[in-house]
């Protein structure tokens, strides 16, 4: 906690002591504030809160770098918060679900979004979801869960929270709107659970954060909650990119630094900062993906998810509802890890623009990130026929 209240006081509580010994915090006590999962469940989150959390997270994860940062700096930072049970945690529960995806039987059918639509019934378990899948979706999920736990547990890269998403950042409305602060939101906000705390891939907390609009996405029903939850994805992107360069370049003091990346045509330079910044939203993808699957299989590492529908609504199947939520949730899952394993490999290009399938560099861009959640919404138009109105 000292070490984030050093880089985003505005996010992290006062902490008055700390007992080592008995690992007991004394800090400030958080009075009428909530989680903010409480706007997502409503899908009407204010514009300046998402951009005002992605702001302060990309100006922590620039600051504390393992490229803009020194050699020594960064050994420090590893040996002060390197975290072996988020490791074990990690390692356990994912290994897990890959030891299922072995042992599955992959359907010879085509894994479409229908097909994965008619995956569970009322006596069925989650994972039977999964075994809807055919060969190569199959494979897919595999593959990139096998990549994503590895990139957990080896890349050592910043400063990160470790489990940033909507229930551990609480907010409350604020007194005045006196707060000088620029780009300062219009909630007053703070983080908590600070126990994963550790040095490693920034992707982590942008990609389970990004989730958070994602999950919500897939749960809402109506149009305008859709909207906003999808708006705030992007949002919260170009408001993390802006803070990462400025904190990344200030960091390095090294302005004209730069990465060459040699295409077939022609040589071009890149900032090292924007090196970095696609390599973590390619794992954000990947991660974002990862999370939404263990939510909708019921997984541990994941937490309740309340659905709009019956948190709000009475109306409808209910119980229909929530399968058809977690069979979406399934299938955005399949289009994140495809876009991700595309970038991560850098294999396959049918994404890719003719200036970057010269060479070999995959940008990973918000318009594609947008374009996949997008795909849930003709499933969800087939839902309000075959469960919702049934």
């Amino acid at each position: 906690m000292k070490a984030f209240a050093t880089y985003t006081p505005e996010l992290v509580p006062t902490v008055f002591s700390y007992d080592s010994q008995n690992s007991l915090i004394l800090s400030e006590y958080l009075y009428h504030y909530r989680p903010i999962q409480l706007l997502f469940e409503r899908g009407d989150i204010p514009a300046d809160v998402s951009r005002y959390i992605a702001t302060l997270m990309g100006r922590n994860h620039g600051r504390t770098h393992r490229s803009a940062v020194s050699p020594a700096k960064k050994q420090r930072y590893m040996d002060a918060f390197h975290n072996e049970n988020h490791f074990n945690l990690w390692r356990s529960h994912l290994g897990g679900l890959l030891d299922d995806l072995s042992t599955l039987t992959p359907s010879t059918t085509d894994s479409s979004l229908h097909q994965i639509h008619a995956a569970i019934e009322y006596n069925k378990t989650p994972m039977d979801i999964l075994k809807q899948l055919n060969s190569d979706r199959n494979q897919l999920f595999t593959r990139s869960i096998t990549a994503l736990q590895q990139i957990f547990l080896t890349k050592k890269e910043t400063l990160i929270h470790g489990e940033l998403d909507s229930t551990n950042i609480l907010f409350r409305q604020k007194e005045d709107d006196s707060d000088p602060r620029e780009g300062a939101a219009s909630l007053l906000l703070k983080a908590v659970d600070f126990e994963n705390c550790r040095y490693g891939p920034a992707g982590l907390d942008l990609g389970l954060f990004l989730s958070c609009f994602m999950s919500y996405y897939v749960a809402h029903a109506l149009p305008a909650p859709r909207r906003n939850l999808l708006s705030q994805v992007a949002a919260a992107i170009d408001a993390y990119k802006v803070a990462f360069r400025i904190q990344f370049s200030s960091t390095w003091k090294k302005d004209s630094a730069r990465t060459t990346v040699t295409l077939a045509s022609s040589t071009v330079i890149v900032p090292e900062a924007e090196v970095e910044l696609n390599e973590i939203l390619i794992d954000a993808v990947g991660f974002a993906a990862l999370y939404l699957l263990l939510v909708a299989l019921e997984l541990p590492l994941s937490k309740p998810q309340p659905l709009d529908g019956v948190a709000v609504c009475d109306w409808g199947d209910r119980l229909g509802r929530q399968r058809s939520v977690h069979r979406r949730m399934v299938h955005l899952a399949g289009q994140l890890f495809d876009l991700f394993q595309q970038h991560h490999d850098c294999n396959d290009k049918n994404l890719l623009s003719d200036v970057e399938q010269q060479g070999y560099v995959a940008v990973m861009s918000v318009e594609k990130i947008l374009n996949a959640v997008r795909t849930d919404d003709t499933l969800l138009l087939t839902d309000h026929y075959t469960e919702f109105w049934s």
